[in-house]
């Protein structure tokens, strides 16, 4: 019975477009416990609390009721593969709970159930802010598993895109097969053969990613250096595969890897941007297939280790989008093949 009193006060408050901030359910609860003399307003109703940085977030019956509702009408939407207007959104949260959240998104990355919760609930408002560097702001994307808020931010932005590069990679691996067999590209042969005739699984996968810089031809940017000098700077076809995709022989030369890509960076005036970076022998020799490779995603100091390479660059892609950052000069149409083949998205992203 208390289950269906909630359903029925909280379903009307939607409908009669009540706002449902903490006042409103304070006032809810304290009125279920007068009309319902053997009822208390703690079941249907308790306040976060905080204690220093830990925040226990709101409960009871009538929050968790309007929580699961909503999560009903976010999934009737998807459905229908349409975005959700920031007015839809947030027609029950005011800006005092959006608040909340981010001081405990901030400072917390556990329990889990809380942070994904939480971090779901705040995409619209956090997303809104483009000059705000996240992954300094919110600790949990500093986590070796901070890839899977990526992965919540992506989906919120491109609803029905998420798993775009995974359902497109086989079919256009097979047509790169037969493109390079009918236009001569200067690759060396062992990138070839290591596509048609891999020695261990993923490693054609691997030389996908790997062929993709010489199919483009690199282009020349204009950066501005203090205090007015400007300079024009390009990038060869090596360099361009270098930018998009990186070898590292063991774990070690992780970091040896990023400093060079730092220094570079630094030389040009620029930031490095994240990038993909597979650990392993990559020559074909006759010992590779005892050689276990491992797959990274590199954003600034933050290492996110994943399972396969098409994982690595899904997650190095929705870093560029969630994060707000700009693909590396040297690679940039490379990643707007990616943007605009794979996933549909047009070019004019709006990125900074």
């Amino acid at each position: 019975m208390r289950n269906k009193l909630v359903s029925v006060i909280i379903k009307d408050q939607i409908r009669s477009q009540v706002i449902l901030n903490r006042s409103r359910f304070i006032i809810l609860a304290k009125g279920i416990e007068e009309l319902f003399p053997s009822e208390t307003e703690e079941t249907y109703f308790i306040l976060y609390c905080k204690e220093g940085f830990i925040i226990s977030p709101n409960r009871g019956k009538l929050y968790g009721k309007f929580c699961n509702i909503k999560k009903e009408m976010s999934k009737i939407c998807n459905k229908k593969k349409t975005h959700l207007s920031s007015s839809d959104q947030e027609i029950n949260l005011n800006h005092e709970d959006y608040k909340d959240s981010l001081t405990w998104l901030k400072n917390n990355i556990e329990p889990d159930v809380t942070l994904h919760k939480l971090w779901k609930a705040t995409a619209s408002y956090r997303l809104k802010d483009k000059n705000n560097n996240m992954l300094n702001t919110y600790i949990a994307l500093s986590k070796p598993t901070g890839h899977i808020f990526i992965d919540i931010d992506f989906n919120y932005m491109y609803v029905g895109k998420e798993m775009s590069l995974f359902e497109k990679f086989p079919i256009f691996k097979e047509k790169l097969k037969v493109y390079l067999e009918i236009k001569e590209i200067n690759i060396s042969k062992s990138l070839i053969d290591k596509l048609i005739a891999p020695y261990r699984p993923g490693d054609d996968d691997i030389a996908v990613f790997q062929i993709l810089p010489y199919l483009f031809q690199p282009f020349s940017i204009i950066v501005q250096k203090p205090p007015k000098n400007t300079r024009t700077i390009g990038a060869s076809k090596i360099e361009q595969a270098a930018a998009f995709i990186s070898n590292a022989t063991n774990a070690n030369d992780l970091k040896k890897v990023q400093s060079d890509k730092i220094n570079k960076a630094f030389s040009l005036g620029l930031t490095v941007q994240p990038f993909v970076v597979f650990v392993g022998e990559s020559d074909l020799d006759e010992n590779i297939s005892n050689n276990p490779l491992s797959f990274y995603t590199v954003v600034y100091e933050t290492y996110y280790k994943v399972e396969t390479i098409l994982k690595a660059f899904d997650v190095c892609f929705k870093s560029f989008h969630t994060l707000n950052l700009k693909y590396r000069f040297e690679a940039e149409q490379v990643w707007k093949f990616i943007q605009e083949y794979f996933y549909k998205i047009p070019e004019n992203r709006g990125e900074t």
